[in-house]
C-alpha cells in the first residue's frame, strides 16, 4: 500500500478481531495487518498462496520478489502483485522480505520461470490471419500465418482457436493452468486436453478424432482426467465428472459408454478417467475385450452396445467370501485373487466346443461353481455357472449335477470340483475310483461310447444287506468295504474281466444280495455281470433262490446274515472228472451233478424237488451220483434227504501198495 492512502479506514479492524480467521475477508486481513498490525500471523501465510497468470503459476511472495527485482521498491512490487492477483490480498507488505536473501530467491524464481516456459503473449496485439509461435532460438514469440485446416492443427500450449465469422483467431485459454476444465466453450470439432510435460500441467485445445459408433460417431481419444464424454442431441461433448466420481468409489450409476471403460487414476488427482477399449470396432459385434474390466467391474454382453459393456459387479465388495451372484458371462469366469472376486477369461482348454471333453489345459470352475455346456448368445460352449447347495459340500455328499462330457467330480480342498476323466473313450473303465456315492457308467456321445460318472441311487441308505439297485455296469462290480473310516458300497473293476468266459467265472465275491451271471446281448460275446439275486430279502433257509447259481458257483445259506449267498465252488476248474466228486456238501435242497455245459464238463449244483427232498420213503427219484449216496438227515431244523460222499475204505496190504485196493 502506498503512503498517500485516504486517512479514513475502509475496514473496522477492531470488530471481530478475535475471530478474524473465519469472520474476515482476505482483503480486510491484509489491510488490518499492514496498517494496524492486527491478524498478521494469518495474513503472512497468505504470501505462500499460488497465483496463475498467463499460464504461469508462482506464489505471491515469489511474484513480489520478481517484481521487486525490476522496480526496486517493495511497496510498488507489492501493489503490482495485488493488481494482477486478487488471491494475494492476504499477503501484507510487511510479510515480504525485500533484501539480499529475497533477491537470491528472485533469481531462483526467474530461473524456474524460464524452465516452465515463456510467458504467453496474451495481451499483445495479433494481426488477422496470424498466430503466435515461440521460437526457442531467439527465445521470443513471433507471428506466423495460420495454416489451412485449422481443425487438424492444435492452437498451441495454452491457446485455443476461436471462430469469428468465417475466420479463425488464436486466443489464450483463460485459467489454462487451473485444475478445473476451462469454462470457455471448446468449439465445434475440438476437445479440451490437459497436457502434462516438463513445463507443468496446462490445458490445450486439440482437434477431436471420432470413429463410427452405434450412435453417430464415437470419440477416438479419452475425454481427459476429470472429464467424460456424453452424447447429447448435438453429438458428443466433454463434461466434467460429477463430484462423486472424484473418489475411489465405483461409478455404478454412470456407464462409461460404448467402446469405453472407467479406470481410476491417481496421477491426475485421484479421479476416474474414461478410457477407450483397445481394439473396439464400432457397428460390429465385438469379441471379449483384451483388457481387464477393473476392480469391482465386469464385462457384460449387450448387443445394443455392439458387444461388451463395462458394468459394476452387483453386490461386490473387497474381501467378500461369497462369489458374485451374477454369471461371469460367455468366455469369462469368476476367480478369487488378492481377497477379491475378479472376472477373468476362461482357460484355453475350455474355449472349444463343449460336445467333447475339455482340452488338457483345464482349470476347475472354483468353489461354488461348475463348468456346464450351455447355449448363450447363440454359442454352445462351456460356461461357469453357480452350483446348487454347494454350501453343503462334504466328502460323503457328492453333487447331484452331472459333471459334463469328459468330466468327473472329485472332492479336493474341502469342496467338490470337476476334473478331466482319464481315457474317456477307452474300452476299459477309468482307473480312478468314481468316488463316494458315485459310479462309472457307459454312455453314447456323438455316436461314440464313453465313460461318465453317475450318482448311485439310494447310496446313503445302502447297508451291508442293501446293495445298490443300479447294476455296476460292464466290467464293474459292487463291493462292500471300509473306506475313510466308514463302510460303504463302491464300484470296482472286475479283475481279468475280458479273459473271462462261461467256464472262467470271476474269483471275487459278488457281494451280499448280488450274484455273478453270464449272459450275452444281441449276438455279442457273453460276459459276466453282477446282478441282483431275485427276491433276496424275502428268501429264508427253506426257500432257495429260484435261479441257478451258474457255472462254477453254488448257493450257500449264510446263517450270520440269514441270507443266501453265491460262492465259488472249491477246485471247480480242477475237478473235471466224474470220478472225482466235489468234496463240499451241495447244501440243503441241492445235489451235485456232473454234465456238460458251454462245451465243457463240470460238476454243477442242482436244486432238488421238494418231494424228493422231504419225503422220508422211498429215496429220492434222482440217483445220488458217482461217489455219492443218499442219507436221510434228522438232526437239522427239518428232516430231509441229503447227498453225501461215499467214504472210501482204508486199504492195506499188497493190493493197496499196487494201487488195486
Amino acid at each position: 500500500w502506498s503512503s498517500d492512502v485516504c486517512s479514513s479506514d475502509p475496514f473496522d479492524c477492531e470488530l471481530q478481531k478475535d475471530s478474524y480467521k473465519t469472520a474476515w475477508t482476505s482483503k480486510k486481513t491484509a489491510y488490518c495487518c499492514d496498517k494496524h498490525g492486527v491478524a498478521c500471523d494469518h495474513a503472512a501465510l497468505g504470501c505462500d498462496r499460488l497465483c496463475s497468470i498467463f499460464g504461469q503459476t508462482a506464489s505471491c511472495k515469489d511474484r513480489a520478489m520478481h517484481a521487486f527485482s525490476k522496480v526496486g521498491s517493495c511497496a510498488k512490487a507489492h501493489k503490482e502483485v495485488l493488481d494482477l492477483c486478487w488471491v494475494c490480498n492476504a499477503c501484507p507488505l510487511n510479510g515480504l522480505q525485500c533484501h539480499k536473501e529475497g533477491e537470491e530467491k528472485v533469481e531462483e524464481a526467474i530461473q524456474d520461470d524460464h524452465a516452465k516456459g515463456p510467458r504467453l503473449p496474451c495481451e499483445r496485439p495479433l494481426e488477422d490471419g496470424f498466430m503466435w509461435k515461440f521460437e526457442s532460438s531467439g527465445r521470443e514469440w513471433k507471428q506466423h500465418r495460420i495454416p489451412d485446416g485449422v481443425h487438424k492443427n492444435p492452437a498451441g500450449r495454452g491457446f485455443m482457436w476461436l471462430q469469428d465469422g468465417s475466420t479463425w483467431k488464436q486466443v489464450c485459454i483463460p485459467n489454462a493452468t487451473s485444475l478445473d476444465m476451462p469454462k470457455t466453450p471448446v468449439g465445434d470439432g475440438f476437445i479440451w486436453h490437459r497436457r502434462s510435460d516438463l513445463k507443468g500441467p496446462i490445458w490445450e485445445q486439440i482437434p477431436a478424432q471420432m470413429r463410427h459408433g452405434g450412435i453417430g460417431e464415437i470419440p477416438r481419444i479419452p475425454a481427459g482426467p476429470g472429464l467424460q464424454w456424453k452424447h447429447t442431441i448435438y453429438g458428443w461433448t466433454q463434461e466434467e465428472l460429477p463430484k462423486e466420481m472424484q473418489n475411489p468409489s465405483r461409478p455404478c450409476n454412470t456407464r462409461a459408454g460404448p467402446g469405453m471403460r472407467w479406470v481410476f487414476q491417481e496421477r491426475h488427482g485421484k479421479v476416474w478417467e474414461q478410457l477407450l477399449i483397445p481394439g473396439w470396432i464400432a457397428k460390429e459385434v465385438n469379441p471379449q475385450p483384451a483388457v481387464p474390466p477393473g476392480r469391482g467391474f465386469m464385462w457384460s454382453f449387450e448387443p445394443q452396445d455392439y458387444g461388451w459393456t463395462q458394468i459394476c459387479i452387483p453386490g461386490w465388495s473387497d474381501g467378500q467370501p461369497e462369489p458374485p451372484s451374477m454369471d461371469a458371462g460367455t468366455g469369462f469366469m469368476w476367480l478369487q485373487q488378492g481377497g477379491a472376486w475378479h472376472q477373468v477369461p476362461v482357460p484355453r482348454g475350455l474355449r472349444g466346443l463343449c460336445a467333447d471333453q475339455p482340452a488338457k489345459h483345464f482349470l476347475p470352475a472354483g468353489r461354488g461353481f461348475m463348468w456346464k455346456c450351455t447355449r448363450k448368445h447363440g454359442l454352445l460352449a462351456w460356461h461357469q455357472v453357480h452350483r446348487n447347495n454347494w454350501h453343503r459340500d462334504g466328502p460323503t455328499r457328492p453333487p447331484h449335477e452331472e459333471a459334463g462330457n469328459g468330466l468327473m467330480w472329485v472332492y479336493q480342498d474341502q469342496y467338490w470340483q470337476q476334473q478331466r476323466i482319464p481315457r474317456w473313450h477307452a474300452k476299459d473303465a477309468p482307473d480312478l475310483p468314481a468316488g463316494p456315492g458315485l459310479m462309472w457308467s457307459r454312455d453314447t456321445v456323438d455316436g461314440k461310447r464313453v465313460w461318465k460318472q453317475a450318482l448311485i441311487p439310494d447310496w446313503e441308505v445302502d447297508n451291508k444287506l442293501h446293495p445298490p439297485a443300479q447294476p455296476a455296469g460292464e466290467g464293474m462290480m459292487w463291493r462292500y468295504s471300509e473306506k475313510d473310516g466308514r463302510k460303504e458300497w463302491s464300484q470296482e473293476g472286475i479283475g481279468d474281466w475280458y479273459a473271462d468266459s462261461a467256464n472262467h467265472p470271476p474269483t471275487e465275491y459278488a457281494g451280499n444280495g448280488l450274484m455273478w451271471k453270464f449272459s450275452s446281448v444281441g449276438g455279442n460275446p457273453g460276459k459276466w455281470h453282477q446282478v441282483d439275486i431275485p427276491d433276496w430279502h424275502v428268501l429264508d433257509q427253506f426257500e432257495q433262490p429260484t435261479v441257478v447259481a451258474g457255472p462254477g458257483f453254488m448257493w450257500t445259506f449264510d446263517k450270520d446274515i440269514g441270507r443266501w449267498t453265491q460262492l465259488p465252488i472249491p477246485k471247480w476248474k480242477e475237478e473235471r472228472s466224474e470220478d472225482k466228486p466235489i468234496e463240499v456238501p451241495a447244501g440243503e435242497g441241492y445235489m451235485w451233478k456232473f454234465y456238460q455245459e458251454n462245451g465243457s464238463k463240470h460238476w454243477h449244483q442242482v436244486q432238488m424237488s421238494k418231494t424228493d427232498l422231504l419225503r422220508p420213503h422211498p429215496e429220492p427219484s434222482e440217483p445220488a451220483g458217482n461217489g455219492f449216496r443218499w442219507q436221510y438227515n434228522t438232526d437239522s431244523d427239518r428232516n430231509h434227504w441229503e447227498q453225501v460222499l461215499v467214504k472210501k475204505a482204508s486199504c492195506t496190504g499188497v493190493l493197496c501198495h499196487l494201487g488195486l485196493g
